[in-house]
């Protein structure tokens, strides 16, 4: 899998307009911060870890990057169709960034499998660095203005990740 490939399939797990519609409207620097920190964590965890477990699964690179990229089929198919996600009631205090915003706006199935995919395919390093840029991002959504309909702009950017996920199956196929 290609950084470029890797990067839009990450951004597109992310989504950033759904990070936006599912965030408290009021978030605090440090809050969000915070939530970075925990995704950061988790993901470096994955892509580090990412060798052990597949080679303990008995699984190959190949069959990781399918998986990773049905998953986000998956999960960018039901931002395309499914209902516009609504702000959900968060933790309170430091912990706020954690519910909804890491769990489970940012950390979702496809952004865990493509980051054990990356990590076993390019490298823990690679795969963290990208997943850094993709973080900051969807935090940033949060700073910025929401966008009102909201329906259609999810609807396009689920349609592009479910493509960028039909992409990511292939290079898994093509693989084999």
């Amino acid at each position: 899998m290609t950084t470029t490939l890797l990067f839009l399939a990450l951004l597109a797990a992310v989504n950033p307009l759904r990070v936006q519609a599912v965030g408290p409207k009021e978030m605090k620097p440090g809050v969000l911060c915070y939530a970075g920190v925990v995704v950061l964590a988790i993901g470096t965890a994955s892509a580090c870890l990412s060798g052990p477990l597949l080679g303990l699964l008995d699984v190959s690179v190949s069959s990781a990057r399918i998986a990773a990229g049905v998953a986000l089929v998956v999960v960018a198919a039901w931002d395309a169709v499914g209902p516009v996600p609504r702000p959900e009631p968060s933790l309170t205090g430091s912990f706020a960034g954690i519910v909804p915003v890491a769990f489970p706006a940012v950390l979702n199935p496809a952004t865990v499998f493509l980051m054990i995919a990356a990590g076993a395919d390019r490298g823990a390093i690679r795969a963290v660095a990208v997943m850094t840029v993709v973080v900051v991002t969807a935090m940033t959504a949060l700073c910025v203005p929401r966008l009102s309909p909201v329906r259609p702009f999810l609807a396009a950017a689920g349609a592009g990740g479910a493509a960028t996920g039909v992409l990511v199956v292939m290079d898994g196929v093509r693989a084999i």
